[in-house]
């Protein structure tokens, strides 16, 4: 009866981790597809609005997935002294929780050290570019939900059948 418990538990706990590993793409492919609309706001309202930069990120996104990103950067303006170092600790802070990959991070330092630093044409280029390399990352991580999502929970039953048979 302990064996079959046992059994039981080792393939509920596997397959949990499968799901638990498609669920970290699926956060992923959500936070890309949030950070792309708010890149597209945000060169909406830099081309319409003539405002500092903590007065126009509260304006461009309204998701669940970036309140917590943007606050961070809008309470943090008295803290820092450039708007880069404010940019990369808040996306720091975001990457861990949504798993994004090493490639995401980067991209998201590189498009907030050069924001702010040229005029509004210069700006509206900037942000263009990295649309399109986000978009990119998107159809990337569609792939990858596509393909990976499957085989992680399935992988995790069948390891947890795998190692039930061998304790029976």
């Amino acid at each position: 009866m302990v064996k079959i418990l046992g059994c039981i538990l080792f393939i509920i706990s596997s397959s949990m981790a499968g799901v638990y590993f498609s669920q970290k793409l699926k956060n992923r492919l959500e936070f890309l597809k949030e950070f792309i609309s708010f890149l597209k706001s945000l060169k909406i309202q830099l081309r319409y609005c003539n405002g500092d930069i903590f007065q126009i990120l509260p304006l461009c996104s309204d998701s669940k997935v970036l309140k917590v990103f943007i606050k961070n950067l809008t309470d943090q303006s008295e803290n820092y002294s450039s708007f880069s170092k404010i940019w990369n600790d808040s996306v720091i802070n975001i990457s861990k929780s949504n798993c994004l990959t090493k490639s995401d991070v980067n991209s998201m330092f590189e498009f907030g050290s050069n924001l702010g630093t040229t005029d509004v044409e210069g700006q509206l280029n900037h942000i263009e570019l990295y649309i399109d390399i986000f978009n990119k990352k998107y159809e990337n991580a569609c792939e990858d939900y596509k393909s990976k999502s499957k085989i992680y929970k399935t992988m995790g039953f069948f390891i947890g059948t795998t190692i039930a048979i061998m304790i029976v």
